[in-house]
Formats: structure tokens, C-alpha cells, sequence
């Protein structure tokens, strides 16, 4: 039996199914791929970076091995189906977040407003109005 080359694991995949592959590849604990991943990615990009190459350059499980230009073809279309679909996803999100947000706003501002007493069948009595305060003057307060 030949080695198993290295391919993305469409069946098992998260994103690419590159680290799927990686771990069906190698035999290692496909959390622990995945989780390199995300661990190194803040330093430099450079996880990313090869991620994106590898999801463009390696071929999918159980696909004939096609030409290098093909699979990254293959790739790029499918980094941008999956660009598409997350993109289109977080702004459902971002629509409905804002939705709820004016909603909430809307039921604070009505909980706030002061009851107008011109208002027809306004049940809270007039305020009675509050006497004049006597003034200070420079000798105290004016009798």
C-alpha cells in the first residue's frame, strides 16, 4: 500500500478541509491541527497565509489528481463560495442585531416620555404649582 498523499478532507472540513486532511494525512488529532491554527494565526498572518495556500494548491480527497493551475482554480472558487456565504451570513446578523437594537431603543424612549397633560383622556392629575422661593440678598434671605 503506497502513502497517502496530502489532501483537503471535504468530509470532515470546517473551511477547506485543510486541516482535516492534514490529520487524515499524518494520523494526528484533528482538534489539535485545527487548534494550531487558530494559536498561530494572530502572529504575522503566517497560518492564515498558508492555510489560503494550501486550501488553493491541495487537490480534494478522492478527486484525480489534476494539474497544479486546476486545483488552485478549484480553490480559488470555492474560497469565494465560502467568502460569499460567510459575508452574506454576518450581514443577516448585522441586520438583525440593528433590528433589535432600534426595537429595544424604541420601548426605552416610550418608557421615558413624560404623559403630556393635554392629551385627552390623561388620567394623571395636573402638577399644582410649586410657591416662589424667597431670593438671597446680600444681607440673606429676604424676608
Amino acid at each position: 500500500m503506497g502513502a497517502r498523499s496530502l489532501t483537503r478532507d471535504l468530509e470532515h472540513n470546517w473551511i477547506g478541509g485543510v486541516c482535516a486532511g492534514i490529520s487524515a494525512r499524518y494520523g494526528w488529532n484533528v482538534t489539535l491541527v485545527r487548534a494550531a491554527f487558530v494559536v498561530l494565526a494572530p502572529f504575522g498572518g503566517f497560518a492564515i497565509a498558508l492555510y489560503v495556500a494550501l486550501w488553493l494548491l491541495l487537490p480534494p480527497a478522492g478527486h484525480a489528481e489534476s494539474g497544479t493551475m486546476e486545483t488552485a482554480r478549484e480553490g480559488a472558487e470555492e474560497i469565494a463560495e465560502v467568502t460569499r456565504v460567510a459575508t452574506n451570513r454576518i450581514v443577516e446578523a448585522a441586520r438583525t442585531a440593528a433590528d433589535e437594537i432600534a426595537g429595544a431603543a424604541r420601548s426605552t424612549a416610550r418608557q421615558h416620555e413624560a404623559p403630556s397633560s393635554t392629551e385627552p383622556g390623561d388620567a394623571s392629575p395636573p402638577r399644582p404649582e410649586e410657591p416662589e422661593r424667597p431670593q438671597n440678598g446680600p444681607a440673606g434671605p429676604i424676608p
